[in-house]
């Protein structure tokens, strides 16, 4: 199967990790302390006003005063200025550098950024990827750029409001052989958007495309309190406690307990350890790992999705072994 990398503002691929040298003297360290704080802490008279822009808020398609969004797998932090400063839990402007972690025997990979002289950003890379920015008018009009030996173009119309309606992706690839025998691939897609929700700053929080699929978003706004957030965005299994129940494979009477990031699981052979590796809150996806009460051996994961919904907290996927063999769970508590 063919691999296409998607730009953010269609479908971000990034997820956490390390990082080292920056490319680039804007840096977390540097920007002001405020940003760091929630929202409701900053004082209203600092506030940006719904039509305030910035470049980094318009790559991403949003407005006004942004403190978080949380979309496509990852969580995004602007400062007051409407900055980029963080992107789940690294510096998007540092090295990409690629993590292999024994115990879930994955790789994690971050994408990073670099600006043009207008502050703008105006390069994406990542271990086999890279692509140019090109601006017209305030907007990311195109992209152009390669992953593991695709060439691409991408072409993006916004609609009067400033979303993004319309995408128009072009991939093309030397020495590809089909069924055919030929020895060039090109293929050209174009994707249609329908926005079906914004929040009331005008950012749009749902959009589906021509075959039904959705895109949700959710934005934490400067003044607001992450009190406010529902849904996985709301949750923070990193450091609050949670007492779930529920079935983890043959197990129907199973318990998990999360408190400060650890804590420990219950099946009927015994009581485990267990340590939150990752949490997204875009999309609820929670890695967990389990350990060995007697010496801490590693055993396996957790992997599945959190909501939030009406009060109920639920946690849903499977748990691999070593030898990867899975069984499904199934868990949910009261917030």
């Amino acid at each position: 199967m063919r691999k296409y990398f998607l730009p953010f503002i269609v479908a971000a691929t990034i997820t956490a990790c390390g990082n080292k040298t920056s490319n680039n003297n804007e840096s977390a360290d540097s920007t002001n302390a405020v940003s760091a704080t929630t929202g409701d802490e900053v004082k209203a008279d600092n506030i940006k006003p719904d039509d305030f822009t910035s470049p980094d808020l318009a790559y991403f398609n949003v407005h006004g005063p942004v403190h978080k969004l949380f979309a496509f797998g990852s969580t995004y932090e602007f400062d007051e200025d409407g900055k980029l400063i963080k992107m789940d839990d690294y510096d998007p402007f540092k090295e990409s550098e690629r993590i292999y972690d024994e115990e879930t025997s994955q790789f994690e990979e971050t994408t990073c950024y670099k600006r043009d002289a207008k502050g703008r950003i105006s390069e994406t890379y990542g271990l086999e990827s890279f692509s140019e920015i090109i601006w017209e008018n305030d907007h990311l009009a195109r992209e152009e750029g390669q992953v593991e030996g695709t060439e691409f173009t991408y072409h993006y119309s916004y609609d009067k409001n400033g979303d993004l309606v319309k995408m128009i992706a072009e991939y093309r690839s030397v020495g590809y052989n089909d069924e055919e025998g030929d020895d060039e691939y090109y293929e050209k897609v174009e994707t249609k958007y329908t926005i079906r929700k914004h929040d009331a700053h005008g950012n749009w929080t749902l959009r589906t495309d021509e075959e039904g699929n959705e895109a949700k978003r959710q934005i934490l706004y400067y003044g607001e309190s992450e009190k406010s957030l529902t849904g996985p965005a709301s949750l923070h299994p990193e450091r609050d406690t949670y007492h779930m129940t529920g079935s983890i494979g043959g197990d129907k009477n199973a318990t998990l307990n999360i408190s400060n990031g650890e804590g420990d699981y219950t099946i009927s052979i015994g009581t485990r350890l267990l340590k939150v590796y990752r949490y997204h809150p875009s999309d609820g996806t929670l890695l967990i790992k389990a350990y060995q009460k007697s010496n801490n051996k590693y055993l396996g994961y957790f992997q599945g999705t959190c909501d939030h919904t009406d009060g109920i907290i639920t946690y849903k996927g499977q748990f691999y072994n070593q030898d990867f063999n899975s069984v499904d769970f199934n868990l949910k508590c009261e917030k």
